[in-house]
């Protein structure tokens, strides 16, 4: 699988050049699967090949195996199709075309989350990738958030905070990105602002976050990571293997970091469930 500079992975719809140069790596032959992505009335049909997708995707892996024999027709009613094609087209290509969009942070946060019911980790670390040059070209260090919080207000919505901790696990690389990015650069702006709207769940790891870094600056700035510290790695995959593939980041200027306990393999509980309206300690 080929690897691009993680500056080169957001890329405008309606530019074809990268496009082109990545398809021609392919290995695109066998049959295709079918996939229907949609609600009824908005429904679109997606004929993909089958090799490709099965090494990428859990998900797809196991629903193809279960039809086997039988039209292999896979229904995604509760996902977008825009959301899906973007999916698509990054599987093929390695980028996603974003850069244009209206909402581009939000059409991030929805391939993601995409990814995750798909267990397709090497679409979550590329999307995470994506995200991480989004907020370095969006949010950039010194500016950061305003008192008035205009930079979240204009490309990291409420909306899309929710939608995030609703569709990713606890210890979700994304979420911690996030977490970190508001946790570094954030003032009370963003948050009075977001009020009562804002996930309890992102609210508590932001607070348990900004705790940690209370004591010391070891833990530096987000700005200043490069986007493999927000990969996940496979089963005996260290931190180092990760690393490895981001020498062209680091060679621009990014430094490592430390790693925080926060989002470890075994993410610290929170102190309280919260369940139909009421507060039990765990």
């Amino acid at each position: 699988m080929f690897v691009l500079p993680r500056a080169q992975i957001r890329v405008s719809s309606v530019s074809r050049s990268p496009f082109k140069a990545n398809l021609t790596s392919l290995s695109i032959n066998g049959e295709c699967i079918e996939v229907i992505v949609g609600k009824k009335n908005h429904r679109e049909e997606f004929y993909l090949h089958e090799r490709l997708f099965m090494s990428h995707s859990g998900f797809l892996k196991r629903a193809h195996i279960i039809r086997r024999g039988e039209k292999s027709t896979i229904i995604l009613p509760e996902y977008d199709s825009s959301t899906f094609q973007l999916y698509v087209v990054m599987t093929y290509t390695g980028f996603l075309a974003t850069k244009d969009l209206p909402e581009e942070w939000q059409s991030l946060v929805d391939v993601y989350i995409l990814a995750e019911w798909l267990e397709d980790k090497w679409a979550k670390n590329r999307v995470v990738d994506a995200m991480h040059s989004f907020v370095r070209e969006h949010i950039p260090r010194a500016v950061g958030f305003t008192a008035e919080g205009s930079q979240t207000k204009d490309h990291i919505s409420v909306a899309s905070l929710v939608s995030l901790y609703a569709g990713t696990p606890a210890g979700s690389p994304a979420r911690k990105l996030v977490v970190e990015l508001f946790a570094d650069n954030g003032t009370e702006g963003w948050l009075v602002r977001g009020g009562d709207l804002l996930p309890r769940e992102f609210l508590f790891d932001v607070t348990h976050r900004l705790l940690q870094k209370r004591p010391s600056v070891i833990f530096g700035n987000m700005l200043d990571r490069p986007s493999s510290h927000y990969h996940e790695t496979s089963e005996g995959e260290t931190d180092r293997d990760c690393k490895s593939t981001t020498k062209n980041v680091e060679a621009a200027g990014e430094k490592p970091a430390f790693t925080g306990a926060l989002f470890g393999k075994a993410p610290t509980p929170p102190l309280f469930n919260f369940s139909n309206g009421a507060e039990a300690k765990t």
